[in-house]
């Protein structure tokens, strides 16, 4: 999978003392901020492989020393993030805090399976989901691959390789009980779908989820702020192969567990955001989309900067 190098900006307040966006306990990742965990299934399941079968964690590995799971650094794992507490447009705080709260790596096929939670800003915090996921659709448009940055990390600029999108499918949905918003996607290199109706595709599906909670942001040069806080529970893969783990993805969402502030978690998660069997095929499958779906889009043709350029694979550890 295709992944950003995300670079830190200047002149802002930065700090880099983010280290973990949560741990890998006996029976769940828990996120050590937001009352939220990710249960293991039942049979199978532990900290190296919470779904069991071929997926493994790849944002945490074993530290010997310290008989724990430790997070990953460098730029594959970690973000920049900006916080605009008055909305000026003059950021004030800027953070290195984890890209993932958790990342799965499948063992045999090329794909990955992801949670995040990212804050926003706070005019955005009564958007419609559909506008956050039209926007990262544009992003994808933008760099050619299926995890890009949003809300307090910046929208990334446009390239000059040129990329298409294709949405596939929509749909309003719920994750443990939560407002959730489904879209499904599809991006390509367009210079080589006009030589060759083999052009590698990618295929993406991102859940986004309105949470409810926020991000405590204070520093010295700013007040306490809090900032809502988008979660996305997304899948990147190989047309051919979605089919066959979309079931992986639906327990993913399954397992995904939201609780409130100050109260315990269930172990009972639920969602309405698995694709149904009738949904269309991918443009890199055998099934054509249907006509409602939207059409394929070029994406801007203007310059992108150098540091925002998407990154080699990261080695499997």
């Amino acid at each position: 999978m295709l992944r950003f190098v995300l670079v830190a900006g200047l002149g802002l307040a930065a700090s880099s003392c983010a280290s973990s966006a949560g741990r890998l306990e006996v029976n769940r990742f828990q996120h050590a901020e937001y009352p939220y965990a990710v249960f293991y299934v039942p049979n199978g399941g532990d900290p190296v492989k919470p779904l069991g079968g071929d997926w493994r964690v790849d944002n945490y590995a074993w530290q010997s020393r310290s008989h724990s799971y430790a997070p990953k650094k460098g730029p594959n794992y970690e973000a920049t993030r900006r916080y605009d507490a008055d909305e000026n447009g003059d950021p004030e705080v800027a953070r290195q805090e984890p890209f993932y709260d958790l990342l799965l790596e499948h063992t045999q096929k090329d794909a990955s399976m992801w949670v995040r939670t990212v804050p926003i800003s706070t005019t955005d915090k009564d958007k419609e989901l559909a506008v956050f996921a039209e926007r990262y659709v544009d992003n994808v448009a933008g760099s050619g691959t299926v995890v890009v940055r949003f809300g307090a990390e910046g929208a990334l600029g446009s390239v000059s390789r040129h990329f298409a999108s294709r949405v596939l499918h929509t749909e309003p949905c719920t994750v443990s009980k939560r407002e959730a918003y489904r879209v499904d996607f599809e991006v390509a290199n367009v210079d080589q779908l006009q030589l060759s109706d083999q052009a590698r595709w990618e295929r993406g599906a991102v859940v986004f989820v309105r949470t409810g909670y926020e991000h405590a942001i204070s520093s010295a040069s700013m007040k306490k702020a809090f900032f809502p806080v988008i979660m996305a529970i997304g899948i990147s893969t190989k047309p051919q192969d979605f089919a066959a783990l979309e079931a992986d993805f639906e327990t993913l969402l399954k397992q995904t567990v939201l609780g409130d502030v100050g109260q315990g978690l269930s172990m009972n998660g639920e969602t309405t955001c698995a694709l149904s069997a009738e949904q269309p095929a991918s443009a890199g499958g055998e099934a054509a989309p249907a006509a409602s779906d939207a059409p394929l889009n070029d994406a801007a043709q203007v310059p992108l900067a150098p540091e925002a350029m998407p990154a080699e694979p990261a080695p499997n550890p």
